[in-house]
């Protein structure tokens, strides 16, 4: 068995609760540290509920006629015997590694919104990180690891900071778009939100475009508008007259 159809039937075994207690830890250890893998899960989540609803069988043919350009005899061939061979929820992993084959990886299927969002995404450069007082130092230190792309490294950094100042405008508009960019968009919108309280903050304008941003990400396009509206960053209105075409 390749090691893409053992991923897939581990993913399926995940899902249904038939690992056994070491392996489980296991997955759930990679599960939280890759981003691409809870991808995978959520879109074998999907095809498992289709299955149950028996709309996949029942479509399976028109499915292969749409991914596959060679509709050779051996391509058929191949196709349904995987579907003879497979168990009913084997199928949700033969449908994914059939679409791998064709070209289509469901897993990076992006939506229009996610397009935008990876168009339209790049971190907030940071400050200058010139340590002018030793006051400063934890802060300009998680300054320097964000700025090398350490995203986790300087929110455990700034999150003492944070305890000390729950409402500090620049703490939380940094955290937010750390997450934000270490792919936490949830955790993004709860520090970007509080970022936005203080009406005189510098951080005002930018914490709006990264909250529309966060609910881009999310699917919440109607959230994602109503921060860029209020935004005065420089790519708010490309981005809003992206999203009411």
């Amino acid at each position: 068995m390749s090691t893409l159809q053992e991923e897939y039937n581990r993913i399926e075994k995940y899902i249904l609760g038939q690992l056994e207690t070491a392996d489980r830890e296991d997955f759930e250890a990679r599960l939280q540290a890759s981003p691409e893998l809870q991808t995978l899960v959520e879109d074998h989540k999907v095809l498992l509920d289709a299955i149950e609803e028996q709309s996949l069988i029942e479509n399976m043919e028109q499915i292969h006629q749409d991914v596959f350009t060679n509709s050779s005899a051996s391509a058929t061939t191949k196709i349904f015997s995987l579907w003879s061979s497979w168990t009913k929820y084997g199928i949700a992993a033969s449908v994914a590694i059939l679409l791998l084959w064709g070209g289509y990886t469901l897993s990076r299927k992006q939506t229009k919104d996610q397009k935008l969002f990876a168009s339209y995404f790049t971190p907030d450069p940071g400050l200058p990180t010139t340590m002018s007082s030793t006051d400063n130092f934890t802060f300009f230190e998680a300054m320097v690891s964000y700025k090398q792309g350490a995203y986790a490294e300087a929110i455990a950094q700034w999150e003492p900071l944070l305890n000390e100042k729950p409402k500090n405008d620049t703490l939380n508009y940094f955290v937010g778009v750390a997450h934000l960019a270490n792919n936490n968009e949830s955790e993004a919108i709860t520090f970007l939100q509080w970022a936005t309280e203080k009406e005189n903050s510098q951080f005002l304008s930018d914490a709006y475009y990264y909250l529309g941003l966060s609910y881009l990400k999310k699917g919440n396009k109607e959230n994602a508008i109503h921060f860029f509206k209020l935004s005065k960053h420089k790519k708010s209105t490309a981005l809003l007259s992206e999203l009411v075409k």
